[in-house]
């Protein structure tokens, strides 16, 4: 996946994971950038490795989305 499908992925489970509220997109495209750019730096691949608030959580899901709870 290139860098901006993946960003989109992030800020989508992230808006997905607030409850889909309206008007915050830039908000989290922005947390999702900030996400992709910290996990790059360690190697790993963002939307299988973090959580929106940063904590590392197992994946709850088989195609590859944060589990959130």
């Amino acid at each position: 996946m290139d860098r901006e499908q993946e960003i989109r992925s992030i800020a989508y489970q992230i808006w997905e994971y607030e409850g889909y509220p309206d008007g915050r997109d830039m908000e989290h495209w922005l947390k999702a950038e900030a996400m992709f750019r910290e996990q790059e730096q360690r190697g790993s691949e963002p939307s299988r490795q973090a959580s929106p608030d940063g904590e590392q959580r197992r994946r709850r899901r088989s195609r590859g989305v944060i589990g959130l709870m």
